[in-house]
């Protein structure tokens, strides 16, 4: 028997299927599954309405769900959706939520997967560490690092201010 999903958070996982149908109300939709490394697997619903969402005609379940498609690698054709993001690694946010009078865990987001960011340049680096310096009133020197000065000697009875 595989694993469950039986916590929220933010998990890695591949596509094993996505498949347009209609929900029970009529509403068409798509369901995916997805598998963790575990084994464990959970269902998703995206809605594929042209309901506005917070009145804006712009916005709807439609144009959110092809753009999250979109950003899996789906190019628009939902007659081969489910052969273009089968085995395909995605990230998801799971979350609890009040379903008829009980809690269930939902896919709440589908994310591409996690890429680290790259590195900022050596000009941002450098504006960052003068800035820095700058607000600790030090003076900057480009390609110099400077040397850290001696504490200065306390003068205070250190038993009677001890550093804590």
């Amino acid at each position: 028997m595989n694993p469950t999903f039986d916590s929220a958070g933010r998990f890695d996982v591949k596509i094993l299927s996505s498949v347009v149908t209609k929900s029970n109300k009529g509403t068409p939709q798509i369901e995916m599954r997805f598998k963790r490394g575990d084994g464990a697997e959970i269902n998703g619903w995206m809605f594929l309405t042209d309901t506005p969402i917070d009145g804006n005609p712009e916005d709807t379940p439609f144009t959110r769900t092809l753009e999250t498609l979109q950003k899996l690698g789906f190019d628009g054709n939902f007659v081969t959706l489910n052969d273009q993001l089968k085995d395909k690694s995605a990230n998801i946010v799971c979350e609890f939520e009040a379903y008829q009078g009980r809690q269930r865990l939902r896919v709440k987001f589908i994310n591409p997967p996690y890429t680290p960011p790259e590195p900022a340049e050596g000009s941002l680096l450098q504006q960052l560490t003068k800035k820095a310096f700058a607000a600790q009133g030090k003076p900057y020197f480009p390609g110099k690092t400077p040397q850290p000065q001696p504490a200065a000697a306390s003068t205070a009875d250190e038993d009677e201010n001890p550093p804590f």
